[in-house]
């Protein structure tokens, strides 16, 4: 935690981050999903899904990293 910044007992930062954290997670569930689902797909169709899952994969982490950021810059 940063030592000038005060926890913040509600910290709309925070409720945001973990709002598109939430948004981004359920989004990559939502598309692995598909891919579990058992639909069949083949060629560009399903290299579309798995580029989607991959770049749904990678918002979730980045939006858990900032979330993560947030918490241990401003302790709260």
């Amino acid at each position: 935690m940063n030592a000038a910044a005060a926890p913040a007992p509600d910290c709309q930062e925070k409720k945001r981050l973990h709002h598109v954290y939430e948004l981004a997670v359920g989004d990559y569930s939502r598309a692995f999903g598909l891919l579990e689902s058992g639909v069949v797909m083949h060629g560009p169709e399903y290299d579309r899904l798995r580029e989607y899952i991959e770049a749904s994969r990678l918002r979730s982490e980045e939006a858990r990293q900032a979330l993560d950021r947030h918490i241990e810059e401003h302790g709260c």
